[in-house]
């Protein structure tokens, strides 16, 4: 990432109340609940945690709202490569890895995060099994999540392939029973093209495009911060998954 937008997107040191973001977003700090590691503060959406190429001084953990994860390549294009909801744990890679952070941070609504020291969260880490269980689980996600993005990029999917892909994986993430026996599926989706286009690699105007497509065809709708699929059987055979198979 250039030094001139990371600078501008640097959070500022840490204080009662520290503006961050580009936005113009505010973080404050509050109590912490009783057994937490580090102390909580509340971020305004769009605020800047940490940005690539910091240097990794905390592990940040989710306690409501959601983040994006994202690094941008030297062309300057953004790419998300996870957001984490509460419970999620930010940063673990670069604390544990004893350098930089290797991706930036944002909220993506108005946020609780738990700062916790990269010292405090090492030391925490040899000594409770069950945190490190718990981190094991996040990473192993996470790896699991992208190496099927990165199956798809070098694929050469289509951006309608890769559509599919990733609404099926959040129907089965919020609709965990769900039947695929032609019913639709409706959910939560608060996301913007702009934002499904990152985590797609993808363009804007291309993911646009092809939803309205989507829409036009019967597939799915997606409307203000709602998402059904119309057609979730067609929808897998698009995505190139069987029946069978999630």
């Amino acid at each position: 990432m250039g030094t001139d937008l990371r600078t501008s997107l640097r959070k500022a040191p840490a204080g009662d109340i520290t503006r961050a973001g580009r936005n113009g977003g505010y973080c404050s700090v509050t109590s912490a609940p009783s057994g937490s590691l580090g102390v909580a503060r509340r971020y305004a959406k769009d605020s800047i945690v940490f940005v690539e190429g910091d240097s990794a001084s905390a592990v940040y953990i989710v306690r409501s709202g959601r983040a994006k994860i994202s690094n941008c390549s030297a062309e300057g294009r953004v790419t998300v490569v996870e957001v984490v909801a509460p419970a999620g744990m930010i940063g673990i890679c670069g604390v544990i890895g004893g350098g930089e952070y290797e991706t930036t941070a944002e909220t993506i609504e108005d946020s609780i995060l738990d700062v916790v020291p990269a010292g405090v969260f090492m030391t925490a880490l040899s000594q409770d099994p069950e945190l490190g269980l718990r981190v094991a689980r996040q990473m192993a996600s996470a790896y699991r999540d992208l190496h099927q993005r990165f199956c798809s990029v070098e694929a050469s999917d289509h951006v309608l392939v890769k559509l599919a892909k990733l609404f099926l994986g959040w129907s089965y993430a919020k609709v965990p029973n769900a039947e695929f026996n032609g019913h639709p599926l409706s959910f939560e989706c608060e996301f913007t093209h702009q934002q499904i286009a990152e985590m797609i690699g993808s363009a804007r105007e291309t993911v646009t495009r092809t939803l309205r497509t989507m829409r036009e065809s019967g597939l799915l709708t997606l409307k203000d911060s709602s998402l059904t699929i119309h057609k979730p059987g067609r929808l897998r055979i698009i995505a190139g998954q069987t029946q069978g198979c999630r």
